[in-house]
């Protein structure tokens, strides 16, 4: 298992861009990016919402979660020059990122029409569906 907290969450973007209740059927446009920062052993998780109707943007939420992976964790990652993150723990990560943006949009919306549309279930499994390797400059890899 690797050990690891959530250590910040940024909202990089968030938008309502509407004021009236979407006519037509609304639906979500989602996508998901990693990152890792080497030297404080942490991981990025960014996350991208956007409430769409009739092709119109209603709502944008844009938010980065980071994780500090705990040393003896991080350093099992470490695999010739690389961090290699398991695709498991991806999603384990990713989970705790969508149900952030869920609470966040839900608190941001709170006054007005929007906050009706909840972030819906996103399977996570189907989008990660291998491990995803990072360089890392040599010296940063711990031995």
């Amino acid at each position: 298992m690797i050990g690891f907290r959530m250590l910040k969450i940024q909202v990089e973007q968030f938008a309502i861009l509407g004021n009236n209740m979407p006519n037509g059927d609304v639906s979500f446009n989602t996508s998901l990016s990693f990152g890792v920062n080497p030297s404080v052993a942490g991981v990025r998780v960014t996350t991208k919402y956007e409430l769409v109707s009739n092709d119109e943007k209603l709502v944008i939420l844009e938010l980065s979660c980071i994780f500090e992976i705990y040393k003896e964790s991080w350093d099992k990652l470490h695999v010739d020059g690389k961090i290699i993150l398991p695709k498991d723990f991806l999603s384990h990560l990713a989970m705790h990122s969508v149900g952030t943006a869920r609470g966040i949009l839900f608190a941001k919306t709170e006054s007005s029409v929007f906050n009706q549309f909840i972030l819906p279930p996103i399977n996570i499994a189907e989008r990660i569906t291998e491990d995803i390797a990072f360089d890392v400059p040599t010296e940063q890899i711990s031995e």
